[in-house]
């Protein structure tokens, strides 16, 4: 049955006579159908009376929404800013004072941070107060789903680690894990392990590329890229993707819009708490959303 035939109005049914009638009326054409449905088939013959090969009905009423977070300025940095809500430690940094806000929006959270200067190694990084523990036999689950709108510049980032909060500045005292999205297009998603250093814009840790093969192909000098959805084919304003990623003392699994993308074996990740959050990289005005 074509889908012209059970397009429908809520009630009555209108044939190609009655469409051009004058008396076109819904009530009209209930009259005439059992069940008091409307069916618009107003390219057929009148006779041609569509059927109905199921119905539902849906009883529907709204429920309150979650507390949303509230975030509120923390006196507990001295360099940079804070905003602190009941679940999350906030820290930006290369922020102006004046210019930067993060709160639930239309249920998504917002973040907006203006740098102080320009070319500044702008950083947001957001960070649950409560610890989670990795070991080799389970698997500690952090998403996010955001706009995923990335460069050399500007990229999202999944955090893990075993520094205390705020963990930008104690990264030289533990072992950190990151997930992000890199470069121009095409752009990659790798992880970065940070054994007892810090990290930056220009100081990254070592890489693990999970877009790249890592030997070349036969007659080429360069391995070039595997058979993965692209990055910058979900790239676009108001357009969200989702990461999914696994993390355990070992290894670490990553999922892309529910497909898997890549893992990586770490050579040296001891299972210690770790204190999960996502982070975003701007070294200019940056805004995340998701």
């Amino acid at each position: 049955m074509r889908w012209s035939q059970l397009l429908r109005w809520p009630q009555g049914r209108l044939g190609n006579v009655g469409l051009r009638s004058k008396n076109c009326k819904r009530s009209v054409h209930q009259a005439k159908n059992l069940s008091g449905e409307v069916f618009i088939n107003g390219q057929y013959p009148p006779g041609n009376k569509p059927r109905a090969i199921f119905r539902s009905f849906l009883s529907v009423q709204p429920e309150p929404l979650p507390a949303p977070e509230v975030f509120t300025p923390s006196t507990r940095c001295t360099d940079h800013r804070c905003f602190d809500s009941a679940n999350f430690y906030s820290d930006l940094y290369s922020a102006e004072s004046d210019r930067n806000s993060i709160g639930v929006t239309g249920g998504q959270l917002e973040v907006r941070v203006s740098d102080y200067a320009a070319d500044t190694n702008g950083k947001v990084r957001i960070t649950s107060k409560v610890a989670a523990q990795l070991s080799s036999s389970n698997y500690l689950h952090v998403t996010m789903d955001g706009v995923n709108h990335v460069t050399r510049r500007r990229y999202p980032q999944i955090i893990t680690s075993d520094a205390p909060p705020p963990v930008q500045d104690n990264l030289p005292v533990g072992k950190t894990i990151i997930l992000q999205t890199f470069d121009n297009t095409p752009s990659i998603s790798e992880f970065q392990l940070c054994n007892h250093r810090t990290w930056d814009v220009n100081n990254q840790c070592p890489r693990f590329n999970m877009a790249s093969r890592p030997v070349p192909l036969p007659g080429l000098p360069f391995g070039g890229l595997r058979p993965l959805h692209m990055i910058s084919d979900k790239q676009g304003k108001d357009r969200s993707a989702r990461c999914d990623a696994y993390f355990s003392s070992t290894q670490s699994y990553l999922f892309l819009d529910g497909a898997p993308y890549g893992c990586v074996i770490f050579p040296d990740v001891t299972a210690l708490p770790k204190w999960p959050g996502l982070g975003d990289v701007g070294q200019r005005s940056l805004s995340l959303r998701g």
